[in-house]
């Protein structure tokens, strides 16, 4: 062990090893440049913004717009600054995983372990829990999906009003497959396809709000300024603290990029445009014009709200299309989560095997979605569950979803 570390303290110019597997071809060893900086740029993307894009509007509802946005700059900046340290870290000492990482910043001999394991434990219970609370967002788009676009009694009983069975369909029919590639960049075209999602859910808040001329910044529901000072408050800034972060999504995508100083300077800029422009942007324009449109009946799930009331069929295709990208969305996540827990179970030197990985694959989907199964659809609704801002003043409705 010690050995180790003195080795990758003496490297200087170690560029990112990328498999030893004899049979690994880089999934873009051969490409350009700028196409490797898209597939990053698209892969982070979906990383990021997750199913975190929909409470977003809901903690602006809270914050106002000055304090929400500054303090999006603030998480944009600490994590670009962080993510940046830790490629740089791993050109320069070849490491490729964030535990191993962890363990060469805490030193030789026990330290070194103690920071590793820790490090371990917090990535498997960070990854693990955005899983089960993908999942549930998953179910509540669903449940809307159904009572929205297909119309009260036009669906079993069942389904109007619990999502969960929707869920798991979606689970084996999308997000399993999705999982089960063995390479992130792999990911490049899916990915595409959720961003695709994204532009769309912003075209359409923001062209709401402005055919609504901003219904909740009329009525002084969202101010410039003023911060709605209560006890959701800093479930609000919770929101926007967690809507930035890529780090465990980050080592896995380095392994796959071009090797040497090139790969690493694509890899940051990547990070640059994910967080400051692509992140941001979608955050703040989802964020302010999805609060100006709900004001204090915002939920913590913007699509619990009504987005395209009388449009039944432009419901069902906007939220199978969210459906979609929030399984996009978790196979970021998922794929790092696996990484850690293959590290974990197996060393860094196991040679892969596809029989492993779709075990690891299947356990891992199968052990959130018992989680997300043990939590009922909170939104039911004695109404049929219409869900155009049924929140009270404060936003504490039937209908506030889990965040």
């Amino acid at each position: 062990m010690m050995q180790d570390f003195t080795k990758a303290n003496t490297l200087r110019h170690a560029s990112v090893v990328i498999e030893d597997d004899p049979d690994y071809v880089p999934p873009f060893g051969k490409d350009s440049a700028g196409h490797a900086l898209y597939s990053a740029l698209v892969t982070l993307t979906l990383g990021v913004l997750g199913s975190t894009v929909l409470p977003v509007p809901y903690a602006f509802s809270k914050t106002g717009v000055a304090a929400g946005a500054v303090t999006m700059g603030l998480v944009a900046a600490a994590n670009d600054a962080s993510c940046c340290m830790m490629i740089r870290a791993a050109a320069h000492t070849g490491l490729t995983t964030y535990e191993q990482l962890a363990q060469w910043a805490g030193g030789p001999g026990p330290a070194g372990r103690r920071a590793r394991v820790f490090t371990q434990v917090s990535l498997l219970l960070l990854l693990f829990g955005t899983l089960c609370g993908g999942l549930a967002f998953l179910s509540d788009v669903a449940r809307v999906m159904v009572q929205q676009g297909l119309g009260p009694g036009n669906a079993p009983a069942l389904l109007e009003r619990d999502g969960r069975p929707v869920m798991v369909l979606t689970v084996l029919a999308v997000l399993l497959p999705l999982c089960l590639q063995r390479h992130i960049r792999q990911f490049e075209k899916a990915a595409t396809v959720g961003v695709v999602v994204v532009v769309a859910l912003c075209s359409i808040i923001v062209g709401k709000a402005l055919a609504l001329r901003f219904p909740a910044v009329r009525r002084g529901e969202l101010d410039v300024l003023r911060v709605k000072v209560d006890g959701h408050l800093p479930e609000a800034f919770a929101v926007l603290g967690f809507a930035f972060y890529m780090q465990p999504m980050l080592m896995p995508l380095l392994k796959e990029m071009p090797p040497g100083p090139a790969g690493t300077a694509l890899t940051e800029r990547a990070v640059h445009i994910t967080l400051f422009g692509v992140a941001c942007g979608v955050y703040g324009t989802v964020g302010i014009f999805g609060a100006a449109i709900f004001g204090a009946s915002t939920e913590s799930n913007i699509m619990v709200n009504d987005l395209l009331p009388g449009h039944p069929t432009g419901t069902l295709v906007l939220y199978a299309s969210l459906l979609v990208y929030l399984c996009c969305g978790m196979v970021t996540t998922h794929y790092a989560l696996r990484a850690s827990l293959d590290l974990l179970l197996c060393g860094p030197d196991a040679p892969f095997t596809w029989s492993r990985q779709a075990a690891e694959t299947v356990g891992i989907l199968g052990a959130a979605t018992g989680v997300a199964l043990l939590f009922p659809t909170e939104r039911q609704g004695s109404d049929g569950g219409g869900c155009g801002g049924g929140g009270n003043s404060d936003g504490d409705g039937d209908g506030k979803a889990r965040v």
